[in-house]
């Protein structure tokens, strides 16, 4: 699976991996699995659904420290 999404995301296939990614959460729903379809939605600019499934997963895995990691990423502390 995670190779399938990589060489959807190399070739242009976004809209395959977004596909791929969504069932891979239903089925397998791994934190990695989360973590992929956030990068996928902020690597493509779409940060308001990579937000919304950083609180999905971040609900789902509140102990994984990368998904906190990259809520800092996404949403940057003002200083």
């Amino acid at each position: 699976m995670r190779s399938s999404v990589s060489s959807q995301t190399l070739t242009g296939g976004q809209q395959r991996a977004r596909t791929l990614l969504e069932k891979a959460r239903m089925q397998a729903g791994t934190e990695r699995v989360w973590m992929k379809s956030v990068i996928l939605e902020r690597d493509q600019g779409n940060m308001k659904a990579a937000c919304e499934l950083l609180a999905q997963a971040l609900e789902k895995y509140p102990t994984f420290a990368k998904l906190w990691m990259m809520l800092i990423q996404v949403r940057p502390l003002p200083c």
